[in-house]
C-alpha cells in the first residue's frame, strides 16, 4: 500500500471521529492563466471530505471545511484585491511553477472545441449571490437553471447544510432551509429535487429526494448508486466528493482503493437518467494525477459533459478541463483563478464561486 493510500485511509478515522469535515484550502499561491495540451493522453480532500472543500496543505486526511483560504495572519492572500476579491486581470502560474508540471503548462494555442463552455473561459467581475445566510463555509453547488443552491456553514458542533430556491435567476433566493443529512452533502441534481449524500466513512452514496422545489427533502433512496456502493463494499475502498453534470448523465467523483491511487478522479456516464450510475473510468492524464497530498478535486461538470471544473492544489487555482467528446480524454486546460469551488450555469454563461477569503459569500461572475 502506498504512503499516500495509508494517509488517505488514516484520514477517514479522523473525520469519522469529528463528525463532518472542516476542509478549507491553503492560501492560493497563484492567480488565473490558461494553458492546454496539443496532444492526447490515454486512459471535495483525500479523506472523506466535502466536495465543496479543498484539500488542506498538509498530509492527506487532514481537513478543514470551506472554500477560499487565509494567510497566516487570517487575512486575504497576497494576490487578493480589495474586499478579498482576486486581483482583476490576474494571469499566469505561481512564480516557482507547479511542483508537478504537465505538457499543458507550455501550450498556448487553444484547440477548436465545440462546447457550451468556451475554451478561452475566464471569470468577469463578480457579484455576491443574494442568499440570506451570510457566509458559506463550503459551496456545494447550484442547478443549471440557477434556481436552487446548496452550501454549508460550520455550526457550534458540526457542519450544517442549507438549500434555498428562487423563482428566477434574476431574483434573490428565498429563506434557506436546513438539510437533514446523515452524511456529507456533496452535490445536487440538475432539477434541484435530489441531493447527493456521501457516507461519512466514504463507503457509499445515497440521495435525499423531494417532490418539488420549496418542499422538504423527506425521502432517502440509494437506487442510483447501487453499483458504486456494491463496488465499494466488495473492494473495501472509499469515495470522496461527487458532482452531477448539468444533463444528469455524468457523475464525477474520487475513489481511493488503498492500492494505486495515482488517478482518483473517476467519471461515470449513463445513457439514461433512469439508470443507476455505472462504475466510473479513471481519468489517467497528467493534469488529474494525484501526488501524495496534492489531490485534484472535481467540483462540477458542464451540461454537455465536455468541461470539467476542478481545484488544483499544486497550482493553487480552480481549473477547467475541456474535451472534444464524452468518450475522449481532456486535452485543454484553463486556469480560472484563486477560487475553491467553481460551478457553471446550464449555458456556461455565468460561473458561481467563492473568493479567496475564508469564509466567503458565494459569488457569481459572467463567463468571458
Amino acid at each position: 500500500m502506498t504512503r499516500f493510500a495509508l494517509a488517505v485511509l488514516a484520514g477517514f478515522g479522523v473525520i469519522a471521529s469529528c463528525g463532518d469535515s472542516d476542509d478549507r484550502p491553503p492560501p492560493p499561491t497563484a492567480s488565473g492563466g490558461r494553458g492546454g495540451i496539443t496532444g492526447s493522453f490515454g486512459g471535495k480532500h483525500a479523506a472523506a471530505g466535502e466536495v465543496g472543500a479543498e484539500p488542506s496543505g498538509g498530509a492527506a486526511g487532514e481537513s478543514s471545511d470551506g472554500d477560499g483560504g487565509n494567510d497566516a495572519t487570517g487575512g486575504a492572500p497576497a494576490d487578493a484585491g480589495a474586499g478579498g476579491e482576486p486581483a482583476a486581470g490576474a494571469g499566469g502560474e505561481p512564480e516557482t511553477g507547479p511542483r508537478f508540471p504537465c505538457p499543458s503548462d507550455d501550450a498556448t494555442d487553444p484547440p477548436s472545441i465545440e462546447a457550451l463552455c468556451d475554451v478561452t473561459l475566464a471569470l468577469g467581475e463578480s457579484d455576491v449571490v443574494p442568499v440570506q445566510a451570510g457566509y458559506a463555509e463550503s459551496f456545494v453547488g447550484i442547478t443549471p437553471d440557477e434556481l436552487t443552491i446548496v452550501w454549508s456553514q460550520l455550526g457550534s458542533s458540526s457542519v450544517q447544510y442549507f438549500v434555498a430556491d428562487r423563482p428566477s435567476a434574476d431574483e434573490s433566493f428565498d429563506l434557506p432551509t436546513t438539510i437533514q443529512a446523515d452524511g456529507i452533502v456533496v452535490g445536487l441534481s440538475p432539477d434541484g429535487l435530489r441531493i447527493v449524500v456521501l457516507a461519512r466513512d466514504g463507503s457509499g452514496y445515497s440521495e435525499l429526494v423531494r417532490t418539488e422545489r420549496g418542499a422538504p427533502f423527506d425521502s432517502v433512496v440509494v437506487d442510483a448508486f447501487e453499483m458504486l456502493n456494491e463496488a465499494a463494499e466488495e473492494g473495501g475502498f472509499r469515495y470522496v466528493g461527487g458532482a452531477i453534470s448539468g444533463d444528469d448523465r455524468v457523475f464525477v467523483y474520487q475513489v481511493f482503493t488503498g492500492e494505486d491511487d495515482r488517478y482518483p478522479v473517476h467519471l461515470s456516464r449513463r445513457d439514461s437518467v433512469d439508470e443507476p450510475w455505472p462504475l466510473g473510468e479513471p481519468q489517467e492524464i497528467c493534469e488529474l494525477e494525484a501526488h501524495e497530498d496534492l489531490v485534484k478535486r472535481p467540483t462540477a461538470v458542464s451540461a454537455d459533459g465536455l468541461t470539467l471544473f476542478f481545484y488544483d492544489p499544486d497550482r493553487g487555482v480552480a481549473r477547467a478541463a475541456f474535451r472534444t467528446d464524452v468518450d475522449e480524454p481532456y486535452e485543454w486546460f484553463v486556469n480560472l483563478g484563486p477560487f475553491g469551488t467553481v460551478v457553471p450555469n446550464g449555458e456556461c454563461t455565468r460561473l458561481y464561486h467563492t473568493t479567496a477569503v475564508y469564509p466567503s459569500p458565494i459569488h457569481v461572475a459572467a463567463a468571458e
